[in-house]
């Protein structure tokens, strides 16, 4: 029989080559198309109004393995990109100190098992209700954030790629493995935020920038990255949207600046909002905001998946 104390120093010495990512795996491709299909973009030449065709319709998103992630780890084609693996996180024995320092920093606690070369996993943050969690101020706006819920059981995940994989959440799956249509995308209580994302195919596109009078119920704890228009995910089974003068394009609700960070190409329309993009968009559920023009529940907008 081993004693406590030496099945503990066994298991570090097992386990400390995998924290500190020792190896040289070979590198991912991203040359390897994602999807099975290629994504249209709205034509510049298309009649207002008009109903857009995408070039193909879209297949199951790519999902990798937790090698083919770690081997995207560092790489410089994949810093950046936000992609979907099946993999299993575990938490860290001893994770290096001083690395969970503030919301918006991921902390770097887990790190991908059964995998060689790089591993280390950050811990990102989600939006929390006013009140719980952390308070973070940035960019002129207040957010309440809790760390992305997570667990050491297999699962489909999304990270975006790094010198570390940042764990972004998990990944609901459709029935049919195809991403989700704006209609399909189930709606839990309005003022609850969630964990789980979904890779939701649609038209992405933003409305005017227009001077609207301060919201009545604002104050210093309040964001109003929904307030007066913003981004909107439009379903594809419809017309692409055509934007105007209008505070509410419909769809999915997320955050001002969703269209510029994460939109193929994106174009703004001379003051007139900006010209749709389509893609598949991963987004959570975030619950009503204090400040918000339109119907809640609102969503975060996370990332373009490739």
């Amino acid at each position: 029989m081993v004693a406590p104390a030496a099945a503990t120093v066994i298991l570090a010495v097992l386990l400390y080559p995998l924290l500190l990512g020792l190896g040289s795996p070979p590198t991912a491709s991203p040359t390897e198309s994602p999807f099975a299909t290629s994504y249209g973009t709205p034509s510049p030449n298309t009649t207002p109004g008009q109903t857009q065709t995408a070039a193909a319709t879209p297949s199951e998103p790519k999902v990798y393995t937790a090698q083919e992630l770690s081997d995207m780890i560092g790489d410089s084609a994949w810093i950046g990109r936000v992609v979907l693996a099946r993999a299993q996180i575990s938490p860290m024995l001893a994770p290096p100190p001083n690395r969970c320092r503030q919301p918006m920093d991921p902390c770097e606690i887990a790190f991908l098992a059964y995998v060689t070369g790089k591993n280390v996993v950050d811990i990102g943050w989600r939006d929390a209700p006013v009140g719980e969690g952390q308070r973070y101020h940035g960019l002129g706006d207040v957010r309440w954030l809790q760390l992305v819920g997570w667990d050491v059981n297999p699962g489909l995940f999304a990270f975006r790629i790094g010198e570390t994989a940042q764990y972004l959440g998990p990944v609901m799956d459709t029935p049919n493995g195809a991403p989700w249509l704006v209609k399909d995308v189930p709606i839990g209580d309005a003022n609850a935020a969630s964990d789980e994302l979904y890779a939701v195919d649609g038209w992405l596109h933003e409305t005017i920038i227009a001077e609207c009078p301060a919201p009545n119920d604002s104050g210093p704890d309040t964001s109003t990255e929904y307030w007066c228009g913003g981004s909107f995910i439009g379903g594809v089974d419809i017309a692409a949207p055509q934007v105007s003068n209008v505070f509410d394009l419909g769809g999915l609700h997320v955050q001002w600046g969703a269209y510029e960070e994460f939109a193929p190409d994106p174009s703004k329309n001379q003051g007139r909002g900006t010209e749709p993009r389509r893609g598949i968009y991963l987004v959570r559920q975030i619950g009503c905001q204090p400040v918000t023009a339109g119907e809640c529940p609102v969503w975060r907008m996370v990332g373009r998946l490739y």
